[in-house]
């Protein structure tokens, strides 16, 4: 009998998936280690490097996210700190329009509405990958907790457009959206109950 760990081959992908997604959900994204996915899946971890490039790619790929959050971030980054609550209300906004990243999108969070492990999954991604870099671009009092409520605006109003299709917010165009929704997402991301 052979022993050892499985050589890559074309089961060796969705093991790593399967492993991945146990380790993620029993330790959470930071304490999850590409050796400790590896050695739950049986592979070597060059084979998790190979399949899926970095921890953060393979983390990405167990919740099926539609893009990449660090190059959708950096681009939101690029022109500095001013307009960043308009450009990031347009961008999440927009990827739930995309005929590409939103019909995925409202799929990944139907799974984590009904299943618990997924939310838990949904969870970090949001707080590791997504507000975790943008809480340095903002900076000042509490940047963490500024970030999740512009997140939870931008995400509810996208759950109750394309979810649940609450009229008249279903059919409202997205420009109206980004006009009534990018000063308040401005105003939680600086702290400043002044800024409209």
């Amino acid at each position: 009998m052979a022993r050892g760990r499985r050589p890559g081959g074309p089961d060796t992908r969705q093991a790593v998936l399967e492993a991945a997604r146990q380790r993620f959900a029993e330790a959470g994204y930071a304490r999850a280690t590409i050796r400790s996915i590896a050695t739950q899946a049986g592979v070597d971890p060059s084979l998790v490097v190979h399949y899926f490039g970095s921890k953060e790619q393979l983390f990405r790929a167990v919740v099926d996210w539609p893009f990449d959050p660090a190059e959708f971030l950096d681009r939101l980054a690029a022109p500095g700190r001013a307009g960043l609550g308009r450009r990031l209300t347009e961008g999440f906004l927009g990827l739930w329009e995309s005929a590409e990243t939103g019909p995925r999108l409202q799929a990944v969070f139907r799974g984590a509405v009904t299943q618990e492990e997924f939310a838990g999954l949904i969870r970090e991604f949001l707080l590791e990958l997504v507000a975790a870099r943008l809480a340095p671009m903002i900076g000042g009092d509490r940047p963490e907790l500024r970030v999740e409520l512009a997140l939870g605006t931008l995400l509810g109003t996208a759950v109750v457009r394309h979810l649940l299709r609450v009229e008249p917010l279903a059919g409202a165009a997205l420009e109206e959206l980004v006009d009534q929704l990018a000063p308040v997402v401005e105003r939680l991301l600086s702290g400043d109950s002044t800024v409209v």
